[in-house]
């Protein structure tokens, strides 16, 4: 896994317009707040509206996005709470375009935010703190980054009342502490994102599915491949699920991470066969979704197998796949 957060990102381009283009639908969802910004209805909803519309623009255009909030903050001057979330979505725009402004106004948020108290403030900051850590990961501070996850968000996540982000919150600690080899500190952590996620509703399947994955990932590291095969198997289990239910993320990218865990799997235990199968499937997927990082994991463990197998004609083949490409698109 290379993220610690599940990012929802869905864009499908139409085919007869070019891609600077809204969709359709992005169109009416606009057009619909800006209606409310020029209709007669009162400033805190205009204001609500204003911020929907900065968090649209936030990754689009950041001119627009600020524009947006600055009208929002202007007309939200006389509700404190308001303006404390006016930050937030300030901190969006440069979340990835200036990691210190953003930090600083992630961190003004939450000083403002902690003069109210109710479920839905604490899972705010818990957010606030999660984008804070998230800029610490881009960073390669991961020390920090555990720190203000262990420490900020969970304790504000539990406030929130909210299991499913409380378990997403677990997970995300857990899966820290893979990135850092540190797998029997990430065990515990993976293990009560699991009970926080275990009866998560159908169209939220994919983070049970990405809980299962970082379990067995997690045993596949500390080579105890039987708990490994038990978890890809509670897996499959939800990812055949889901097929058929709606779910709220685009599934294909876990069984990319499906395929390539079990590719690793069958690579560990010297089952070439299946190894092979399943990483054509892999390798299929990682080209469809343009995860050149994937494909070269997957690639270098097919060149594992034909290692294994002595046949270093097809292992020399394989491995000149990887070499230049890019890792990351």
């Amino acid at each position: 896994m290379k993220n610690c957060i599940i990012l929802l990102a869905m864009l499908i381009c139409c085919s007869i317009n070019s891609k600077a283009q809204l969709q359709q639908a992005d169109k009416r969802y606009t057009d619909s707040l800006n209606r409310i910004l020029s209709g007669r209805f009162s400033d805190s909803l205009k204001t609500e509206a204003g911020f929907k519309l900065t968090d649209f623009w936030a990754d689009r255009d950041s001119t627009k996005a600020l524009q947006y909030l600055m009208s929002a903050r202007n007309r939200s001057k006389n509700h404190p709470l308001l303006v404390a979330r006016s930050y937030w979505y300030e901190a969006l725009v440069y979340q990835d375009r200036d990691h210190a402004k953003a930090e600083r106004l992630l961190i003004l948020t939450d000083s403002l935010l902690r003069k109210f108290n109710s479920k839905g403030v604490y899972r705010l900051r818990s957010i606030v703190w999660h984008n804070y850590s998230l800029i610490q990961q881009h960073k390669d501070n991961l020390p920090l980054t555990l720190d203000v996850l262990i420490n900020k968000v969970l304790p504000l996540s539990k406030k929130a009342g909210d299991k499913e982000f409380l378990g997403t919150e677990y997970v995300s600690i857990g899966t820290v502490f893979m990135n850092i080899g540190q797998y029997e500190k990430a065990n515990p952590y993976l293990q009560q994102g699991l009970n926080a996620l275990k009866d998560a509703s159908p169209d939220k399947y994919y983070l049970l599915v990405n809980v299962y994955l970082a379990i067995s990932q997690n045993y596949y590291h500390l080579k105890n491949y039987g708990l490994t095969k038990k978890y890809l198997g509670l897996a499959k289990t939800i990812l055949d699920k889901s097929a058929q239910v709606r779910t709220d993320y685009p599934m294909d990218w876990f069984w990319l991470d499906y395929y390539k865990s079990t590719t690793r799997y069958f690579v560990a235990t010297r089952q070439n066969k299946p190894a092979l199968a399943d990483a054509e499937k892999a390798i299929k997927l990682a080209r469809d979704l343009n995860d050149n990082y994937t494909l070269q994991e997957v690639i270098f463990e097919k060149y594992r197998v034909f290692y294994d197998q002595k046949n270093f004609v097809k292992a020399k083949k394989t491995l000149l796949q990887i070499v230049d490409r890019p890792e990351i698109n």
